[in-house]
């Protein structure tokens, strides 16, 4: 089966670098229907988070780093949504920063 990635990819926020190397990876990582539908998810939430915390072009992920992490992405607006509109913020500024994923921690110890 072939999925139209070009169709996902112009939801992504960044255009340019990563498109090559991240369409290659899509095409032989996400090789079935609901994992196509669940990338094309954490593409739109990806954007979303980018759109809301105003993200600068030169911090938002290249294609091909999203695609090697899209799952991270997958569930966030839903988690967004639960928090309601100041913790959208809140939550996005700790995806940004690390703390999300325990960085942060691992930086200060």
């Amino acid at each position: 089966m072939r999925f139209d990635f070009d169709k996902i990819y112009a939801l992504y926020p960044r255009k340019g670098e990563g498109k090559k190397r991240g369409m290659d990876i899509c095409a032989r990582k996400i090789t079935n229907v609901s994992n196509y539908r669940r990338f094309k998810k954490a593409v739109e939430n990806y954007a979303e988070l980018c759109r809301i915390t105003k993200r600068e072009r030169k911090y938002t992920l290249m294609f091909s780093t999203f695609v090697g992490r899209w799952e991270d992405y997958e569930d966030l607006t839903e988690e967004m949504k639960s928090n309601g509109m100041s913790g959208n913020l809140g939550l996005a500024q700790r995806i940004i920063t690390g703390e999300v994923y325990g960085k942060k921690e691992e930086e200060e110890e």
